[in-house]
C-alpha cells in the first residue's frame, strides 16, 4: 500500500482569495475544522481552519512560543473578542493561512504518513512537480484501507508469501 491508496481526492478546498467569513461558512457547511487553500490554478498555498481564526483572536502574548499560559484575564474581554471576530470575517484568508505545516507528497511512504498522523492531521498531499493539491490523507482513510487489506488477506491467505504471513501473524494482523 502506498499513500496513493489512502488518498481522499474528493476534497473541499478554499480559494486563497476568499474571506475569513466565506471560509468559515464552508468549514461549517461541511463539518470541517480545516481545509486546504489553493490558488486559481489549483496550486497548494497552505491550510486554513478554526485554529487559524482562534490564533488571530487571541493576543500574540498568548499564541507566541513560550507565551502566557494563563488566559483567564481575557474573560472580561470576550465581547471585544466577538467584535474582533466580526471584523476578521471580512478580511481575506491569505493573511491567516497556516503555511508552516508542510504538505505531504505523493512520494511520501505510507508508514511515514501514519507516523505524522499520530501527532496531527489530516495532511494535505500535493504533486511534487506541479505543487497542485492531490488530496488529503487522514487517520480514517488509512485505517479504512488497512481494514480492507485485512479482509483481502483473511479471504485468501494462500496467495500471500510465507514470509508475509509470518510477519502478519507476528504483529497479530491475522491469527
Amino acid at each position: 500500500m502506498s499513500i496513493k491508496d489512502v488518498l481522499v481526492t474528493n476534497v473541499i478546498s478554499l480559494n486563497k482569495n476568499c474571506t475569513v467569513g466565506e471560509a468559515m461558512t464552508t468549514l461549517k457547511q461541511y463539518h470541517l475544522s480545516s481545509a486546504p487553500v489553493v490558488d486559481e490554478n489549483g496550486v497548494y498555498v497552505g491550510k486554513f481552519g478554526v485554529r487559524c481564526v482562534m490564533r488571530a483572536l487571541l493576543p500574540s502574548a498568548v499564541t507566541m512560543e513560550g507565551g502566557l499560559g494563563h488566559v483567564d484575564f481575557l474573560l472580561g474581554a470576550m465581547p471585544g473578542v466577538a467584535k474582533k471576530l466580526k471584523k476578521l470575517e471580512k478580511l481575506p484568508i491569505c493573511d491567516y493561512i497556516d503555511a508552516e505545516t508542510p504538505p505531504l507528497t505523493l512520494e511520501t511512504s505510507l508508514p511515514e504518513a501514519m507516523r505524522l498522523l499520530i501527532t496531527g492531521g489530516p495532511y494535505h498531499v500535493i504533486d511534487k512537480d506541479t505543487k497542485k493539491l492531490a488530496g488529503v490523507v487522514s487517520s480514517h482513510s488509512v485505517l479504512s484501507n488497512l481494514e480492507t487489506l485485512y479482509t483481502a488477506i483473511a479471504a485468501r491467505p494462500d496467495e500471500i508469501s510465507e514470509d508475509d504471513l509470518a510477519l502478519l501473524r507476528k504483529y497479530n494482523v491475522i491469527q
